[in-house]
């Protein structure tokens, strides 16, 4: 009994190793498996690209400007400038011719034309070819067709050997064409064209209508 007696406290304190060492590697599995409460990763940041809105033309300092109401659109001009405007059977809406003071340069001429049919500048301008010339517009003439932006919207330009002017621009404006060419000029200087640097300046205020 007294031997029996001796090995109790030391398998008291072995148990009680053993059952230690079960809490605790239970206690380590336990938080292994647990989900970790780490903070949310950050939301990658979007950014957006914005068109910059069009810029509205600039016009020169003292440049006076018209405005056709029935079409829609303005430009500005030089206050020295000639400007005269009508309608007749063949332009039925307007045509507005504006000469510049100085004889040397060339005029702005804007023809606004009935377009009810809808048809596409190419049309027009084959149309206006064979009006002027004829007989059929080149499909080489057609297709050196042009695309460049006039006050915001696109325009066609078409040089048609058969007009009185170097090139044309049709420019669609709902249920009519706008046409702009310059007047040429028959007396050029030196073999330029002075006036194209103030067609240019003339045709850059151009403002039409959103389509």
């Amino acid at each position: 009994m007294n031997s029996g007696s001796r090995f109790h406290p030391l398998i008291l304190i072995v148990f009680s190793a053993l059952l230690l060492g079960a809490v605790l590697g239970l206690s380590i599995l336990i938080l292994s498996i647990a989900p970790k409460n780490n903070p949310p990763a950050p939301l990658p940041v979007v950014t957006s690209t914005v068109p910059a809105p069009m810029a509205r033309p600039t016009t020169p300092v003292g440049w006076l400007t018209y405005t056709d109401k029935d079409a829609g659109f303005s430009f500005s001009y030089p206050p020295d400038a000639y400007l005269e405007t009508g309608s007749n059977t063949q332009h039925p809406f307007n045509f507005i011719r504006m000469v510049f003071k100085d004889a040397s340069q060339s005029s702005v001429i804007v023809d606004i034309r009935s377009n009810t049919a809808k048809s596409t500048p190419r049309e027009l301008a084959a149309k206006t070819y064979q009006e002027s010339g004829g007989q059929a517009a080149p499909k080489a003439m057609l297709d050196a067709e042009e695309a460049i932006m006039v006050g915001g919207n696109s325009a066609s330009k078409y040089v048609i050997p058969s007009t009185l002017t170097d090139f044309m621009l049709f420019i669609s404006c709902g249920d009519k064409m706008v046409v702009i060419y310059p007047g040429r000029n028959d007396d050029p200087l030196d073999g330029k064209t002075p006036g194209m640097d103030l067609f240019n300046t003339v045709l850059d205020t151009f403002h039409f209508p959103t389509q």
